[in-house]
């Protein structure tokens, strides 16, 4: 099954444009991590990774907000018979990894 990939990889390279383009927020640096696109192509989860963390919420609410012109610009960007409705997710795997990271600094220096 490489259609799959191939489409998550293509609506990652897209949405990454039309966010850089058009949906910046000051002082965010914002990240497409990861796109899972539904086997039936009809739902796609985006996952964004924000720094610093304490925007994520407002990066969030700002994409959540602006979600239906983020998928109209989509539609006209990719030749589907069905693009995938687009729901943003904060990926929080970087910092589950510093704090693990944390953690095993912890143990391996106990003062």
């Amino acid at each position: 099954m490489e259609r799959l990939p191939k489409i998550n990889s293509l609506i990652k390279q897209e949405i990454s444009k039309i966010i850089e383009r058009y949906f910046k927020i000051k002082d965010t640096f914002l990240t497409i991590t990861n796109v899972e696109t539904s086997p039936d192509l009809r739902n796609a989860k985006i996952w964004i990774s924000v720094f610093p963390p304490a925007k994520e919420e407002e990066a969030l609410m700002h994409l959540s907000e602006n979600a239906s012109q983020i998928q109209k610009m989509l539609n006209k960007k990719l030749v589907m018979k069905y693009v995938p409705k687009i729901s943003f997710k904060i990926d929080k795997t970087a910092q589950k990894a510093s704090r693990v990271e944390n953690l095993l600094k912890e143990i391996n220096n106990p003062e």
